[in-house]
């Protein structure tokens, strides 16, 4: 009797939420769902990446229209604009074409203090915040990570929420990586002076992976469409 009556009681309990929250939302709770994952797309717009922001937001846009083909798309969709002094979300929307007319509304330039760096693993946090488990996240820069006193919170989050970034670095951390002959799965965090200074390449425990923007013809560095998304494979880190 005590059995009968404590199912009754769930019951109950699970009916009530669903009329509080509606079919979609209780469907996600039970895991009914399986868009459950976030599609982030987190972009520079400091003066550093000025030559190549609309090759960024050409390649998010074509990343967007890619995600929407799959069989289960992304639960929500969320842009992060980031320069030196802040990290803001533009965009949190259940609707892709939401995403990608932010995308294309982003100018580049907001600060021209880019030699200070950006708000990396702020723009990071404030899109796991909002992100659903084993989602993904699309960085763009061209500039160190002035904020490295948050990495380990942005670590944590990553490693929560299974999360997985794929860094797109434009060509003068591309230089200044081959210059100081930094391993790209294995970040230091220290300048030659003592000082932090964190690469806008955070590699997550669950993996990671970058490429190199270039302004040559995208089709030699970026093989559009879902090879693209195959060959673009997450590091593991051990």
């Amino acid at each position: 009797q005590a059995a009968s009556m404590a199912y009754k009681a769930t019951v109950n309990i699970l009916k009530q939420l669903q009329q509080d929250i509606g079919d979609d939302s209780f469907a996600l709770f039970l895991t009914l769902k399986k868009n459950l994952n976030s599609l982030i797309i987190s972009i520079d717009t400091s003066r550093s990446i000025g030559n190549y922001i609309d090759l960024a937001k050409d390649i998010s846009i074509n990343i967007v229209n890619q995600y929407g083909q799959l069989e289960f798309a992304p639960h929500n969709y969320i842009l992060i604009s980031f320069n030196s002094h802040y990290a803001k979300i533009i965009i949190n929307s259940r609707k892709p074409n939401d995403l990608t007319n932010a995308i294309q509304e982003l100018n580049s330039c907001e600060n021209y203090a880019s030699a200070l760096g950006g708000m990396y693993y702020s723009s990071l946090i404030e899109g796991l915040i909002q992100s659903e488990y084993s989602s993904v996240i699309y960085t763009f820069t061209d500039s160190s990570a002035s904020d490295s006193y948050l990495k380990y919170k942005a670590r944590a989050l990553l490693r929560n929420k299974h999360v997985v970034i794929y860094s797109f670095l434009g060509q003068q951390m591309k230089k200044f990586l081959l210059k100081s002959k930094f391993d790209l799965v294995d970040q230091l965090d220290v300048n030659d002076d003592g000082t932090d200074f964190n690469l806008s390449l955070l590699m997550p425990p669950v993996g990671s992976s970058s490429c190199v923007l270039s302004k040559e013809p995208p089709c030699e560095h970026f093989p559009f469409g879902l090879n693209f998304l195959n060959k673009l494979k997450p590091i593991g880190i051990k």
